[in-house]
This record gives C-alpha cells, structure tokens and sequence, in this order.
C-alpha cells in the first residue's frame, strides 16, 4: 500500500506542532480556558505518536527480505521499552535508512538512496525530547525525513530498474539555477511570491511581539494572540527551511533550527527588544538573500537564451531549455508557447527537459500539451526521481482538466 506524505507530515509534524503550542500558550495564559488547552495537547500528542508507530511498522514492512535486522513488529515494539527504547530510536529510524539503502543495492533497484547521516542526527536530537528546542529542531529533521521516506518506500513497490540518466546541463552548466530548475512542480503561484508572503507574516508577527501588550488584555485574547504568533512563526520558519532545502540543499535544516532557537529565545523575554535583533536580522537577510537569487537566476536566464538565439541549427535540448526558461524563469508565456508547442512534434529530447516543458505548459493551463510533454519524458527513459515528479505533475494537471 502506497505511504501518503500528506497524511503522515500532518499527522504526525502538524498535529503534533499544533498540539505543542495550544498547550504551552495554554499553560502560560490560564484564563479564561483553564486545563483545556493542555488537555487537547495531550490528545494531539498521542493521536501523533501512534501515527509515528504506525509508519515505522509500514516502512520496516516495505523491506523485509530476510536481510535486514529487526521484523515490523520488533520495530515498534521497543520503542515502548522504558529506557531501552532510547538505544531502539537509533535501530528503527538510523538502522532503517542503512538496511534500506542495504536493500537497494541488493536489488539493484534505481531508487534514490535515504539520508543516514540526517536520520543519524534526528535519533540523537530526539535524546533530548524534555527540552522544547530540540523537539521543535527535531520537527524540522523529521518532515525532510518522512518526505523522503515515503518517496523512496512507494518506488521500491514499482521500481525502475532502468540505469538512472545524469542530469542535463542546463543554463550552461550552472549548478545552482539548474538544482533549482530540477525540482520544479506545477505551482498555482510563483514561488518567489509565497516566499514574501510568509516571511513578510514571520517578520510582522516577531516584531509586533514586544510592542502588544499582552499582560493587558483579557484571558481569552492573550491565549489568541500568542497562538497567532506562535502559528505565523512556525509556518514561516518551515516554508523558510523548504526554500532553502531547494536553494541550499540540506544547509536548509540548519537555516531552520537557527531560526527555531533565535525565534524561542527572543520570546523568553518579550519585552527585550535586544533579543529579537537577531530574528529581525535573519528574516530581513533571507528576503534580500532569496529575492537577489531570484534575481541572478533571471539575468542568467536571459544570458542563455540570448546564447541559443544565435545557434545558427540549435538542438531539441536547446529548444526545450529556451522555452523552459522563458517561462518558468522569465513569465514570459507568449514566447514559450511560441517555443515549446512545435517541439510536441519532435523527436529526441532529454527526459529532464520534457518534464519542465510540461510544468511550464501546465502553468500555461495549456493542459493537454503538458500531458503530451509528461508522456515524451516518460518514453525518455527518466530516472526515479524524475519518474516520482512526472507522474505527480501528470495526475495535477489530470485533476485540473476534471475541474475545467
């Protein structure tokens, strides 16, 4: 049975987040909900640990071939040893990305291998569970993880066995723009603009922090307000990690839990204005940081499409990279569809460069071509994790022509 990362992320990251700061705004401001707010932490907290057993028991399940160290069953079930279950963490979640990449290469399966080292930190943070900052640190790590273990446990149940394709080389060979071009999807909004939108929340909730006098208010509008503040910063510093996940490759946790410790000191003194500083500094350097990649990206964009523009016989590669960049880089819809709409036609192309045609059609909303574009990067032979995008982005746009 295929593992869906919506239900266990918001099972167990969200409810459990949720959870966490219902009930310590909760035990901070007593008046007028009393015992209530702990009460539906406590409730958040089991519902999200029995989600956590329940994808342990899945994942362990996934891969036993009578190689690997423990059964479903003993996973779970010494995580409930008093004691001992502090040396288990490390055997079900550290012992489970090894014996899986173990598995992987006995099968000889192209599927994208699990960070040891990630889950290696995340059992050692999770040692630290009595202290607020490592469970919210360890909330972070753990999102990645089950992000990433759900992809790779669903492409072990229908593997490629096809030897993975290297990456094209795009924008003349930028490293940096081409991640970035690779890990697009079919969005509804640009990303640039979600990114100043929830920075701009963090950045008005850390402020206003010091400025709201709360010890003024009455019971019910405390607990809301710290609620709002504690939701708005929690928001802004997950979509800050995910942006520089894709920006910084895994340098986007640290970003993260720096955010998480400076975020949860500067609110022990609210009325320091010294504290908050730091906050201030981080949020105001990510938006200039990212606004300005943005920015780089686009002026390189422009470069390359200028260098195909005077090929005299470019390629289909070439092609579909000028049209992918207009669009997807550019906005410059008009222009790609002049590109990208003859090159159904074609033949050839790399896989990579057929998915981004088809994530800039489908942001067109020019749907059946960008299925047309989904089926050539299918018969390009992609590797998983190109595999894993298409057939996402294919059942997007599949929903979108239902709804038209």
């Amino acid at each position: 049975m295929k593992l869906s990362k919506v239900f266990y992320l918001s099972s167990i990251v969200g409810v459990f987040s949720f959870g966490t700061i219902v009930a310590i705004v909760g035990s901070i401001y007593t008046e007028p909900f009393g015992p209530v707010p702990i009460f539906v932490g406590i409730i958040c907290f089991i519902y999200s640990f029995a989600i956590w057993n329940l994808l342990i028991y899945r994942i362990w399940q996934s891969i036993q071939d009578g190689n690997v160290r423990t059964t479903p069953a003993l996973a779970v079930g010494f995580l409930f040893v008093p004691y001992y279950n502090f040396y288990w963490i490390f055997q079900a979640v550290w012992g489970f990305t090894k014996d899986c990449n173990r598995y992987i290469e006995r099968s000889q399966i192209a599927v994208r291998k699990l960070p040891e080292g990630l889950s290696l930190v995340f059992c050692i943070v999770a040692l630290f569970w009595f202290l607020v900052l490592p469970i919210i640190i360890d909330l972070i790590i753990g999102a990645f993880l089950i992000n990433r273990i759900c992809d790779t446990v669903n492409q072990l149940q229908q593997p490629s066995r096809a030897v993975p394709k290297g990456r094209s080389k795009l924008i003349g060979n930028n490293k940096s723009l081409h991640n970035y071009l690779a890990r697009r999807w079919i969005r509804r909004a640009p990303e640039l603009l979600l990114f100043n939108v929830f920075m701009g929340i963090g950045f008005l909730a850390v402020i206003a922090t010091p400025f709201i006098p709360v010890t003024a208010t009455s019971g019910w509008a405390a607990f809301t307000l710290a609620v709002i503040r504690a939701t708005s910063n929690v928001l802004a510093i997950i979509f800050l990690s995910f942006v520089y996940l894709d920006l910084l490759g895994w340098w986007g946790i640290l970003v993260g839990a720096i955010m998480v410790t400076l975020v949860v000191v500067s609110n022990n003194d609210p009325a320091n204005l010294v504290m908050y500083i730091p906050v201030w500094l981080i949020y105001t350097i990510s938006l200039i940081y990212v606004n300005t990649l943005y920015a780089r990206y686009k002026r390189l964009a422009q470069k390359r499409i200028a260098a195909i523009t005077e090929e005299t016989s470019p390629g289909i590669d070439e092609i579909l990279e000028k049209g992918i960049l207009q669009q997807i880089i550019l906005r410059q819809n008009e222009h790609a569809v002049a590109i990208l709409k003859p090159t159904l036609s074609m033949e050839g192309g790399d896989a990579l460069l057929w998915y981004l045609t088809g994530v800039a059609l489908a942001n067109m909303k020019m749907h059946s071509e960008a299925l047309a574009a989904f089926n050539k990067a299918m018969e390009a032979s992609p590797n998983t994790n190109i595999m894993r995008q298409i057939k996402r982005s294919q059942r997007t746009v599949q929903r979108r022509m239902l709804k038209q």
